[in-house]
């Protein structure tokens, strides 16, 4: 039997592969010989589909509040609807959420972007601003080199100001002063005519030292 790839085919392996990431790097997180204080905190989290999916246990006995941010009042409203135990959702802009929890005590262990520098027209100055702030690792995940100029390409999506290979986005991190600790290319678009996907997760320079001693 042919398999038929439905139209959301590509973005359903994307989903699978971002909880993967969350759900390992919380259990890493937990076997360093570090505080942590189980805070994970999704950029630009929309309708909480990630954030709400995310199982923290899977890999630890632990439940870690799993925090998002979103400007977009009307999503935020979904995901708070949809919120599963431990899950806090707020209608903020990331600097002023990081900011109000940059005390040891209270700060992210985790922060992620999923399908989100892409939409700003200077994704390098925002890094730049986040980076400065406390937490542990960066997870970034962004469509990989969509050919934006190319006219006979169909694949691009017109809100998208940008798009980023995999070196790239790891030569902004390192320009950050941060370590990359991990990345990987899913190819599932070129099979479904919908997006390939970058992942490149990033550590403080303190943190990435308990990651090459482990």
């Amino acid at each position: 039997t042919d398999l038929v790839f439905k139209k959301n085919y590509d973005h359903m392996i994307r989903k699978s592969h971002a909880l993967n990431v969350i759900e390992t790097y919380m259990a890493i997180l937990e076997c360093l010989d570090i505080d942590v204080n189980k805070k994970w905190l999704d950029v630009g989290c929309g309708n909480g589909l990630i954030a709400n999916a995310v199982n923290s246990k899977r890999h630890t006995n632990n439940q870690w509040e799993i925090h998002g941010c979103d400007l977009q009042n009307n999503k935020i409203q979904v995901a708070k609807n949809r919120a599963c135990r431990n899950r806090f959702f707020y209608q903020e802009n990331v600097l002023n959420k990081l900011q109000n929890n940059n005390l040891k005590e209270t700060e992210f262990d985790i922060i992620s972007m999923f399908e989100f520098c892409e939409h700003f027209a200077d994704p390098f100055s925002l890094l730049k601003d986040i980076s400065k702030n406390n937490f542990k690792i960066m997870v970034i995940a962004t469509p990989l080199e969509q050919k934006l100029n190319n006219i006979n390409d169909s694949s691009p999506d017109p809100v998208h100001l940008w798009s980023f290979s995999t070196n790239a986005m790891i030569k902004m991190l390192k320009e950050l002063d941060l370590k990359i600790i991990y990345h990987s290319e899913i190819g599932a678009g070129r099979y479904t005519k919908g997006l390939d996907w970058l992942t490149v997760i990033a550590a403080k320079p303190e943190i990435h030292v308990l990651f090459e001693q482990k």
